[in-house]
C-alpha cells in the first residue's frame, strides 16, 4: 500500500483502500478500550452497581449496545436498546446514531 501510494499517490484506489484499513484501525482500537474498560461492568452485578448508584444501569447500557454496534453485531445492539425503558436514553442513542 504505501510503496503503491508513493508511486500513485493520486490513484483512488491506493487512497480508498488506505483510507478503509485506516478506519478498521480505529473501530479495533476502540473496541479494544471499550472491552477492557468495561470489562467490569459486564461481568459485575448490576443491581449492586443500581443500588450503589442509586439509579439504575440503562445508561451503561448504551456503551454495551454501541460496542456491540462496532462490532457488527447490529441485532444484539437494537435487541438492548429496545429493553430500555428510558425515553431520554434512546432519544440519545438515536441522536448518537442518526436514527431519527
Amino acid at each position: 500500500m504505501k510503496v503503491g501510494l508513493l508511486l500513485y499517490p493520486n490513484n483512488m484506489a491506493f487512497i480508498f483502500f488506505k483510507g478503509m484499513i485506516q478506519i478498521e484501525s480505529v473501530k479495533n482500537l476502540s473496541k479494544t478500550y471499550l472491552i477492557r474498560d468495561l470489562k467490569k461492568y459486564i461481568e459485575s452485578d448490576k443491581q449492586t452497581l443500581c443500588d450503589s448508584s442509586y439509579r439504575d444501569t440503562s445508561s451503561l447500557e448504551l456503551i454495551i449496545a454501541e460496542l456491540n454496534e462496532l462490532a457488527g453485531k447490529k441485532k444484539v445492539a437494537k435487541k438492548i436498546i429496545t429493553e430500555i425503558n428510558d425515553d431520554n436514553l434512546k432519544y440519545f442513542w438515536d441522536q448518537w446514531n442518526d436514527n431519527l
